[in-house]
Formats: structure tokens, C-alpha cells, sequence
């Protein structure tokens, strides 16, 4: 005796395709050598055998945040470090312009140093890995060389008004004012 409430038997069964037969107007050479189903039985809803994720082909830059960042493009980015709203508005990463906002300030070239270089693959479309990384390198060149000119002119600046503050004090020391009552 078969038992009734077999687990095959209660699983839903997936319908025959319809078979078109074979046209017989037409010569044995033309006629289908096996059936074919019908466009009426096509499920516009079907998932596909595959449903993993495909990977990532080609240049996945500017698509957002979600877009893949190559290892290539990984790194510390002095440009960002540096120049901060000025790197961020020229690639379009406006989570730059936090550093106008007080105490972030403090933190967001350090972030923009980390960062910089994914949110800038990110938020802008680049022809190439390597243009890419031909534009970051001018961009921390210029960082440096900004930084370096801002160091030089606040030495000047400190060597200016030294020696402006020690001319003061010593010709006060040096001139004699008697006061006599």
C-alpha cells in the first residue's frame, strides 16, 4: 500500500510546457527535429539559473557609493589632506565642505586623507584607472607644494613680528625718561 501524503506527491507540480508540432507544409529539411514550446508558455517572471551577483566589469567610477572601488585606487590621498574644500568641490566628494563646520574641522582632513581617494572614484566618472591616478598625483603635488609656501609665510610672518616686538622693547629699554615732581 502507497502512503498518500508522500512529500513528492504534495509538492506542486511545474506545468508541461505546450508543444507546437511540427508544421507539415513544410519540407522534412525545415521541419523542427525537436518541440519547441509555444511563446504563450514564456514566464515573463522566471528567475534565471544563475542569480549570484555578477562581478564587476569595466569602469564602475562615478556610479555613487555603491560602486566598486579597485584596489588600485585605494590609498592616502594628500590632496585631499591638504587642500580639503578646495580638492573636494574639484572632485565633487562635497562631504569636504564639513570642515567649515567647527571642532569637524579637526578631524575631516584626516578623513579626506583616508577617504578621499574612494569618494573621489565614487562621486566622479573617470576615463581610467590610471587617469585617475595621474589626477590624484597632481592634486597631492599641489597640496605639498600649497602646504609648503603656507609653512614659509607663516615663518616670515613669526620672524616679522619678532622682530617687530623685540625692536619695541628695546629701544623702550634703552631710552631714559626721567620724570622728576
Amino acid at each position: 500500500m502507497q502512503d498518500e501524503n508522500k512529500p513528492e506527491d504534495l509538492a506542486p507540480q511545474a506545468p508541461k510546457p505546450d508543444v507546437v508540432p511540427p508544421d507539415p507544409t513544410l519540407p522534412e529539411s525545415q521541419a523542427p527535429t525537436s518541440p519547441t514550446p509555444s511563446a504563450k508558455t514564456a514566464d515573463p517572471i522566471a528567475v534565471p539559473a544563475t542569480t549570484a551577483p555578477a562581478a564587476p566589469q569595466g569602469n564602475t567610477s562615478g556610479q555613487g557609493s555603491s560602486a566598486v572601488v579597485p584596489e588600485e585606487v585605494k590609498g592616502w590621498s594628500w590632496g585631499a589632506f591638504f587642500l580639503t574644500w578646495i580638492w573636494g568641490i574639484g572632485n565633487s566628494v562635497w562631504l569636504a565642505l564639513l570642515v567649515f563646520v567647527p571642532f569637524v574641522n579637526w578631524v575631516m582632513p584626516f578623513v579626506l586623507g583616508v577617504k578621499g581617494r574612494e569618494w573621489a572614484w565614487q562621486a566622479k566618472h573617470w576615463d581610467s584607472v590610471e587617469q585617475f591616478n595621474k589626477t590624484q598625483k597632481t592634486w597631492g603635488i599641489v597640496g605639498l607644494i600649497t602646504a609648503i609656501i603656507g609653512i614659509v609665510i607663516m615663518i616670515l610672518w613669526f620672524m616679522i613680528v619678532g622682530v617687530a616686538i623685540f625692536s619695541a622693547f628695546n629701544n623702550g629699554a634703552t631710552s631714559s625718561t626721567t620724570t622728576t615732581y
